[in-house]
């Protein structure tokens, strides 16, 4: 196999820190694994969640797994053994995986922005949204992805192991020129021209929130407490149903202005309004959580990115310097994380999530199907019981 003769500068590393690596490499896998799963039983069992942009959750969820089926046990195999014992075939195809699946992840949280963006700035597009259309755009993150990734098979080495020898990447440290346009390439495809949409629809976001009525509202009206107060905070927004920022005026002569307001349309009122805020709420909540998914990409990633870059633009006085083995391994072994925090950050910090798989829990923990009667014949219901219920029952 070839190796760049920069990494032949650099003395072998005791092996402990081989065996530290693998066992880091086998955490990460168990955990992501674990994690992934739970979002694929999670998200196919519950009926409320299955909506169509719950596809592009699960997108991410077999782009993870994928990432940690194809690379890690490779990380760790090697990492034991002290060098990569897959051949040049297997450095390929943990290159072209690792990439893909990275890339994978990144366009699909492009368009969990575009929807994000869509849903919140008109709610009835959640009723247009079609499976068709998920299921398209998820086929569109799987060609943009191998667009960009198979073209590095053409360079003349192709993927070549990296830092520790005990992982491959695309050749970053060649620098003639057809090697510096295919890392040019595949930085602003796979990279930059994701995050740069990410960033733009999550500013129209922010800046319709921003100037959206209903948002500035709700800071004033937190300060209203009973239905008629709301009543008539309601029934003094404008024709197009978006409430006025002005301050409450004096409540008593408005209620003296609009004494010819049924009690049953205020109530109307109040509960239109309700559910049009609670959808809203939900919605911004989902899209924070987006915005902190694609933070911790960024920090995973960007390292990398960094020190490929670097690599290939620094000066070669300074490439020994900078561009070590532990520089470039500990960059790839974070990249490899976001296959954990993904699906917790997402969707198992979901309360409803959370609450199911309490109720999981608690159901394999206490036997529900015992049957206790006390000497009258009186069936006694546990505690435990109890708990099920209720959490099951907050469910439905």
């Amino acid at each position: 196999m070839y190796i760049n003769e920069h990494w032949k500068n650099f003395e072998p590393i005791d092996r402990k820190w081989h065996y530290l690596i693998a066992f880091i490499y086998f955490v990460i896998g168990v955990f992501g694994l674990i994690t992934n799963f739970m979002v694929f039983y999670y998200l196919l069992k519950i009926k409320s969640v299955k909506r169509p942009g719950t596809y592009f959750l699960i997108n991410l969820a077999i782009a993870d797994l994928g990432k940690i089926l194809s690379c890690l046990p490779m990380n760790a195999v090697s990492s034991y053994y002290q060098k990569w014992i897959f051949g040049q075939l297997g450095c390929d195809i943990y290159g072209i995986a690792g990439g893909l699946f990275g890339f994978v992840s990144i366009t699909t949280m492009v368009f969990m922005s575009i929807e994000r963006y869509l849903m919140i700035k008109n709610p009835l597009f959640a009723l247009k949204l079609t499976n068709r259309t998920v299921l398209f755009c998820i086929l569109i993150t799987w060609l943009y992805s191998s667009l960009w990734i198979f073209p590095q098979l053409t360079l003349k080495n192709g993927f070549v192991l990296e830092g520790l020898l005990t992982s491959c990447t695309f050749d970053y440290l060649s620098r003639d020129s057809y090697s510096r346009l295919m890392i040019m390439f595949l930085f602003i495809g796979g990279f930059f021209i994701p995050l740069s949409l990410i960033g733009i629809f999550y500013i129209l976001l922010f800046v319709f929130l921003k100037n959206n009525t209903i948002f500035r509202s709700y800071r004033e009206r937190g300060n209203l407490k009973t239905q008629t107060e709301l009543s008539i905070y309601f029934k003094t927004s404008d024709s197009s149903n978006k409430y006025l920022t002005m301050k409450l005026p004096n409540t008593n002569n408005l209620i003296s202005s609009n004494s010819n307001i049924s009690k049953q349309s205020d109530s109307e009122s109040i509960n239109t309004n309700s559910k049009y805020n609670s959808f809203i709420k939900r919605e911004v909540k989902v899209a924070k959580s987006i915005i902190l998914i694609v933070a911790m990409f960024c920090i995973a990633w960007l390292p990398y990115a960094i020190m490929a870059l670097l690599a290939q633009y620094i000066q070669e006085d300074y490439l020994i310097k900078y561009v070590t083995p532990f520089t470039t391994s500990l960059p790839a072994i974070f990249a490899k994380t976001s296959s954990i925090y993904n699906p917790i950050l997402y969707t198992l910090s979901n309360k409803d999530c959370k609450a199911y798989f309490k109720m999981l829990f608690c159901k394999k923990i206490f036997s529900f199907k015992q049957k206790n009667t006390d000497p009258n014949g009186l069936k006694i219901i546990p505690s435990e019981t109890r708990l099920y219920t209720n959490i099951n029952r907050n469910n439905l």
